[in-house]
């Protein structure tokens, strides 16, 4: 697939699609399932691996508040269905 037909599959445009592979930007979480939808898989495809080293409590905690505050409305409500599916899951409550 051209990115040109990712970017139109994907609705963005030529150059965002550019910037994404070069990593000159990354897109939001309301991006992503359309660039999965666009490319036939699934979203965890596109995340980046597990890290290595265990994230602390207080780097979650900052990196939840440096999304909320750039987040859209698209953004938040997914962002607000995934910690509501992640709290009431099993693994969650140990």
């Amino acid at each position: 697939m051209t990115q040109r037909d990712l970017a139109e599959r994907a609705n963005i445009t030529l150059t965002y699609i550019s910037k994404l592979e070069s990593a000159g930007t990354a897109p939001g979480i309301d991006l992503v399932e359309r660039l999965a939808n666009a490319l036939e898989t699934d979203v965890v495809a596109l995340l980046p691996p597990k890290p290595d080293a265990a994230v602390t409590e207080a780097e979650l905690k900052h990196l939840l508040d440096a999304t909320v505050k750039k987040a859209g409305p698209e953004t938040l409500l997914m962002l607000q269905m995934f910690l509501v599916r992640l709290a009431d899951s099993p693994s969650a409550k140990r």
